[in-house]
C-alpha cells in the first residue's frame, strides 16, 4: 500500500467511526508524534504528582526489581481472575 493508498484507507475509517474516544486518542497521537503537543500536557495535576514522586522514589534507590514486580502481577491477575 502506497501513502495516498494508507492515507485514503486513514481518512475512510476515520469517517465511519462514531467512537469519540478512538478519535480523541487518535488525534492526541497525531499532535504527540508531530511535535504539536507533549505527552506530559496530557496529564493532569494529580498523576503529574504521582509522576513526580516515583521519580524521587526512584532517585532514592526505592525500587522493586523487575522479577518481584512480576510475581506481583502473577498473584493479582490470579485473585482478579479467580
Amino acid at each position: 500500500m502506497d501513502i495516498a493508498q494508507l492515507k485514503e484507507k486513514i481518512i475512510a475509517e476515520i469517517h465511519s467511526t462514531n467512537d469519540n474516544a478512538f478519535l480523541e486518542s487518535f488525534l492526541e497521537y497525531i499532535l504527540i508524534e508531530t511535535g504539536q503537543i507533549d505527552c506530559i500536557d496530557l496529564v493532569d495535576k494529580k498523576q503529574l504528582k504521582q509522576l513526580n514522586k516515583a521519580i524521587k522514589q526512584a532517585d532514592n534507590g526505592q525500587t522493586i526489581p523487575h522479577e518481584q514486580v512480576m510475581q506481583m502481577a502473577k498473584k493479582w491477575i490470579h485473585k482478579t481472575n479467580s
